[in-house]
């Protein structure tokens, strides 16, 4: 039972961080300063080494690592389902989503093409960046196109925009041609 409420604490802390809580307050671990101050260290000790997914899980969001924390949700999503915490594992993977996604939006409005390694902060970010833009764009959150063998972000404009603007240049073109015509039969 106290793992188990153990486990519920360290995703509660992830919330916590994700709504706003530092992570560290005095060089103390915001899940440290949750626990009572009276248990004992052994229980402690137990407690932390019980459930080592769930603490690789609070580290490796803490410290932004992308691609572990994605790995991490893929590879042991039955044990978070078994333990019936897979509600709380979805926000917490929104909370350490929802910058990124954004960062790419405002992204979106500034370049027509960018590097995914210029979005992602770290390099073995890269590959969960990819994931992150390829949600999006099957969303419909954003229009991009993916080069994985360039690993480049093509930003476009909403397909009926782009069709508008195309049929405007058609028809620019066809009035442009005509007069072409046209004076070239008057000469």
């Amino acid at each position: 039972m106290h793992v188990e409420s153990y486990k519920k604490l360290l995703l509660l802390s992830l919330i916590q961080i994700s709504e706003g809580a530092p992570p560290t307050l005095d060089n103390t671990p915001l899940l440290t300063r949750n626990l009572p101050k009276d248990l004992s260290a052994t229980i402690r000790y137990k407690l932390e080494t019980a459930c080592p997914t769930y603490q690789t899980l609070y580290n490796v969001f803490v410290a932004r690592i992308d691609s572990q924390f994605e790995e991490l949700i893929l590879s042991r999503e039955v044990e978070f389902a078994g333990d019936k915490n897979l509600g709380l594992l979805q926000i917490i993977a929104k909370a350490y989503r929802e910058p990124l996604r954004l960062k790419l939006i405002q992204l979106s409005d500034t370049y027509l093409t960018l590097k995914v390694a210029d979005v992602a902060e770290k390099p073995e970010n890269v590959a969960a960046v990819e994931g992150i833009i390829f949600d999006m764009i099957t969303d419909g959150l954003m229009h991009a196109k993916i080069d994985s063998k360039q690993k480049i972000i093509s930003f476009i404009e909403s397909a009926q925009d782009s069709g508008d603007q195309y049929v405007d240049v058609v028809s620019e073109l066809e009035i442009q041609n005509k007069r072409i015509v046209t004076l070239a039969q008057e000469v």
